[in-house]
């Protein structure tokens, strides 16, 4: 085989693997969105609102978290993770040409 058919065959799986391929979905668009008790039905107010939520769901998890863990030192994972695990798994990527 040739590099650049290897080259080509590897393109083709990862598009493969990774979902890139085109396909012919049926879209679902999103009507209306809840925000706060408010309802949102411009698709620019919902794209903020969703885009809302994405940006701050991880500083909302972390304070919720922080609340409820303030008895542990957060700083030392063994005050919150104190069993170790005996199995440990090791996993070497192998490449395969065909």
């Amino acid at each position: 085989m040739t590099q650049e058919l290897i080259l080509s065959k590897n393109w083709s799986n990862l598009n493969t693997v990774c979902s890139l391929q085109k396909f012919n979905y049926k879209t679902n668009n999103i009507s209306k969105l809840i925000v706060k008790g408010s309802t949102l039905t411009d698709d620019n107010n919902i794209s903020n609102g969703i885009n809302n939520y994405f940006s701050t769901i991880g500083e909302k998890l972390d304070e919720e978290l922080s609340q409820k863990t303030s008895n542990f030192n957060n700083h030392d994972f063994k005050s919150y993770c104190n069993k170790p695990h005996k199995i440990v798994v090791f996993i070497t990527p192998k490449i395969v040409l065909n």
